[in-house]
């Protein structure tokens, strides 16, 4: 009987392998390298050169008959193994039988153990999720790094199947983030303004920089939607429809042709007392960029990250007079992450290892627009307040609201809000 243990550390290892793909575009997206799995098949000849140099098997293996790993290695099928893990991992017992071998998983004291019986030659190996343990035969390295090898990455499709079945095409309402709080917890008004929003849109005038996507900006042009709802939620703004004036104008002259001439039945459109201008400003690509690798023989893994700006400008105009009450710039950053790991290794004169794993986190661009215009609003009626353009319900308890104070403090010093919240105190 042959007794392998195997390191949690090990696992980790072989699971965490491969060359970093990079992309050109903003947004990070995964790619295989290896051509065997949907990479550019230019990279065949490299990885391969690569492993070649690597590979500590140089005279020729001549044909000796298939041992029982090597039968094991072809006939394991990664799904059958998959439900095998999970169902031991569930506490229950995982059994395979095929012809040439019986396999069985079991968990005990929270350590797996599979057993693999070859039903031809009697013999059994054990795989220990631990440490490794003696064996009771001789089989050397490279069997162990085989059976070593088979078990992590059926573990890895174990995993990678789970995590495909936590995504699910779901619908919801739209994320709302640390920003949005601090807009619904401002002090109340002392009046509440009528605000108008004609158009706030993208001023930047910046493409996706895929070549396949020449026609598709790099932000939503939805600014307009955005900056209504973010008013409309606050408790300091009213917002009246100007994007579509037009459509609601049509439709007010409908309904007043059914009236027939009783205009006293159709209300006056209510006016702004307060214009809203500005527009995303600037949006600013690969602002921070990074990554780290390790490989060595074939084996490693790596990472990179890339950090995009967004800039948004918000002015608040008084109607009457056309003067410029408040304007606040804010800033959003966009981050996007990429993990690669894979293995592309000799094991044997002419056997040949390749595994290959990866995944990428993009931040939603449209997600950073909308927190960047709440965090505008925010600044913007915190800056009125801060110069009297309008007035809290109660200066007192307003003045010690912590959300007032925190973007206060962003604008201001210390020294001077402390000085003005005193002056209210007193």
């Amino acid at each position: 009987m042959k007794k392998f243990t195997l390191i949690a550390g090990s696992t980790a290892l072989l699971l965490s392998v491969t060359l970093s793909s990079s992309t050109q575009a903003t947004q990070l997206v995964y790619t295989p390298v290896n051509p065997a799995f949907g990479g550019n098949y230019l990279n065949g000849s490299y990885l391969l050169a690569n492993a070649s140099a690597q590979n500590e098997h140089t005279g020729g293996s001549g044909y000796t008959p298939p041992s029982a790993l090597d039968r094991l290695a072809s006939s394991l099928q990664s799904r059958l193994m998959s439900q095998l893990f999970n169902d031991a991992a569930n506490g229950g017992e995982g059994y395979l039988k095929t012809d040439d071998f019986e396999i069985n998983v079991v968990n005990e004291d929270g350590s797996l153990l599979v057993h693999i019986t070859d039903l031809l030659t009697g013999e059994t190996t054990i795989i220990e999720v631990g440490g490794i343990v003696g064996n009771e035969t001789t089989g050397g390295n490279m069997k162990k790094l085989i059976v070593l090898s088979i078990a992590a990455l059926l573990a890895a499709c174990s995993s990678v199947e789970s995590e495909f079945e936590g995504i699910e095409a779901t619908t919801s309402l739209m994320p709302k983030g640390e920003t949005y709080q601090d807009l619904v917890s401002l002090p109340m008004p002392q009046g509440v303004m009528v605000a108008a929003v004609y158009d706030f849109r993208d001023q930047t005038g910046q493409y996706k920089p895929i070549p396949s996507s020449n026609f598709s900006t790099a932000v939503p042009q939805s600014g307009t939607a955005f900056l209504s709802q973010a008013l409309n939620d606050s408790s300091w703004f009213v917002p009246v429809e100007r994007e579509g004036l037009q459509n609601l104008l049509t439709e007010r002259k409908i309904v007043r042709a059914g009236l027939k001439g009783n205009a006293n039945g159709l209300p006056q459109l209510n006016s702004a007392q307060v214009l809203m201008e500005g527009g995303i400003v600037a949006y600013d690509t690969n602002v921070k960029t990074g990554g780290a690798g390790a490989r060595y023989l074939g084996i490693g893994a790596s990472g990179q990250y890339r950090v995009d700006r967004i800039t948004v400008n918000l002015r608040a105009v008084d109607i009457r007079t056309g003067r410029l009450l408040s304007s606040v710039t804010t800033t959003k950053s966009v981050i996007s992450k990429e993990i690669t790991a894979g293995v592309f290794k000799f094991i044997d004169a002419q056997e040949l290892l390749e595994a290959e794993a990866g995944f990428t986190s993009n931040e939603p661009v449209s997600l950073c627009v909308a927190a960047a215009i709440e965090s505008a609003v925010v600044h913007l009626i915190a800056d009125g307040i801060w110069k009297g353009s309008w007035n809290l319900l109660d200066e007192k308890s307003g003045h010690a609201n912590p959300v007032l104070q925190k973007y206060w403090l962003e604008a201001h010093s210390e020294s001077k809000v402390s000085m003005r919240i005193n002056q209210s105190n007193s």
